[in-house]
């Protein structure tokens, strides 16, 4: 069982988080996009100081957490615009989010542009029912789609879809939160490290987060089984992902 400390930021590092009026925004590394109902006392905070720690300039923000602060105004743009990589948090409540989903459509079409690195995690949910819009995210949609325009709920369900087509990483293959939070963070430092002057789109079959290569290599192993010892091959061209899907495993299965 993890330990979850209580996280406080600073009084420096709210005010140059918080400031909307200041005539200089900073460039970020890394913009943390979530929904904090039911991820910020837990896995966004832990990656925040993570983040924190290794230097990387990380921003946020959150209407919860940011007091009189507009949802979402032009300086929200650009600190989007100056940060090299979105991670974006997709949670049960995430969907449910009028704001996060508006947002969401800004990220991807810096996305688009090649202007922004995306960087999904699913945490604690189905990409699948993110992607089909099934289950609990069905009913959110109807929901808003009783408040708002059927073209803008329309426009909203493809930006989730497509949130799904890009490289992410599912929560629920991990048991130990701690190592997935420090797997994200370096990660996130070699994706900075490799792309330091064009923050690129991540290719669908990129080297992060390949858990359904992940899930693939669970069943080779047949990690239940205690009366063989196994060895799999991994095998591919260069940079698909080989070295990180190893790595992604040893991290996972570790003691």
């Amino acid at each position: 069982k993890i330990s979850k400390p209580s996280f406080t930021m600073s009084e420096r590092q709210h005010s140059s988080m918080s400031s909307y009026t200041s005539s200089s925004v900073p460039t970020f590394d890394v913009v943390l996009h979530f929904s904090a109902k039911d991820t910020w006392n837990f896995f966004v905070s832990d990656l925040y100081r993570s983040l924190s720690e290794k230097g990387v300039t990380t921003y946020y923000k959150d209407d919860k957490l940011e007091k009189g602060v507009p949802s979402f105004g032009s300086a929200q743009w650009k600190r989007i615009t100056e940060s090299k990589v979105a991670v974006v948090v997709v949670s049960q409540s995430y969907p449910t989010s009028s704001s996060c989903l508006n947002e969401l459509q800004t990220i991807l079409d810096f996305h688009d542009k090649g202007q922004l690195s995306v960087l999904p995690i699913f945490y604690k949910v189905d990409p699948s029912d993110i992607r089909k819009q099934t289950g609990d995210v069905a009913d959110a949609f109807k929901e808003l789609g009783e408040e708002y325009p059927d073209d803008k709920v329309q426009a909203w369900r493809i930006s989730l879809t497509k949130l799904t087509n890009i490289s992410g990483l599912d929560s629920r293959f991990w048991s130990n939160e701690a190592k997935m939070v420090d797997f994200i963070t370096n990660e996130i430092l070699l994706l900075l490290s490799n792309k330091p002057n064009n923050p690129s789109t991540t290719k669908a079959d990129g080297p992060v987060a390949l858990d359904r290569h992940m899930q693939a290599l669970y069943e080779l192993l047949d990690l239940k089984s205690d009366k063989e010892v196994r060895f799999v091959g991994i095998c591919g061209p260069g940079g698909v992902g080989k070295s990180t899907l190893a790595r992604y495993a040893y991290e996972e299965l570790s003691v």
